[in-house]
């Protein structure tokens, strides 16, 4: 049972269009896992989860961080925004208001330009990061693994567009598993460290709202730059195309799927 207050999902539960038998419970996306009730930890350790891996900053940890992991911080691309995040004292909040008058985005319309700009950044900036996350993420010893961030839509949606990509999703699943985050209850994919109250209602939606147009961004940029997936994660990296096809086969692996690991 997953917790779909944190936006959590088991990653491969809608299986793929041609019937190909494919694991489940073994790759989980979610938001920040900080502050469960009793029931959603119970929730949590039913799942059996071997492995978390948090792509937050340390100035986005919550003094609740106590939950063991991995963590692969992935941040903003650019300097100067940055400078509104990591200057943050434990007690205070990232104002995204302040931020983003710094930038000059004062509508919905400068606000996705700006995302879609900040995701073709990202999967340059913060490659090492993402082949790093996947390399832990397509090991069958460490599975189940969930992975998360903030809201668990912008790092954690790329990295699952990854993971779903090698397994040979197509374009449209991999978005329309990203775009399931805006099923969920209004607010619980923008949670705190984030001081919204200065930011308009038409930029908090937006903010809030998984656009298909930011991912596409992201995977486009690697398409252009890199060919494919695989050759991104490991074209000058530690990542084998034995590592992957290893996943692959064990994903697949219908026979073994009750005695996995």
């Amino acid at each position: 049972m997953t917790i779909t207050s944190r936006n959590m999902r088991d990653l491969t539960a809608s299986g793929l269009p041609d019937d190909q038998n494919i694991r489940t419970g073994q790759l989980y996306r979610s938001a920040h896992l900080d502050q469960l009730n009793e029931g959603e930890l119970n929730n949590f350790a039913s799942l059996g989860i071997r492995t978390v891996i948090d792509l937050r900053r340390q100035q986005e940890y919550s003094d609740d961080s106590s939950m063991e992991r991995i963590c692969i911080p992935i941040g903003d691309a650019k300097p100067d925004q940055k400078r509104f995040s990591n200057t943050r004292k434990r007690d205070e909040s990232i104002k995204l208001g302040d931020m983003f008058q710094h930038l000059g985005i004062d509508s919905s319309e400068l606000l996705i330009k700006w995302t879609c700009q900040n995701y073709r950044e990202k999967i340059h900036v913060y490659r090492s990061e993402f082949v790093e996350a996947v390399k832990i993420c397509i090991d069958p010893s460490r599975m189940p693994v969930l992975f998360h961030c903030i809201g668990g839509k912008d790092r954690t949606g790329i990295l699952a567009a990854l993971l779903l990509d090698l397994l040979g999703y197509s374009r449209s699943q991999i978005l329309a598993d990203y775009e399931e985050t805006n099923q969920q209850k209004p607010g619980t994919n923008i949670p705190q460290p984030y001081d919204l109250s200065t930011l308009s209602e038409d930029l908090q939606k937006t903010l809030g709202h998984a656009h298909p147009e930011y991912l596409l961004a992201a995977l486009n940029t690697i398409q252009e730059d890199f060919g494919s997936v695989e050759n991104y994660l490991t074209e000058d990296t530690d990542i084998t195309h034995d590592q992957l096809q290893t996943y692959r086969n064990y994903m697949f692996d219908k026979q073994a799927t009750e005695t996995a690991c």
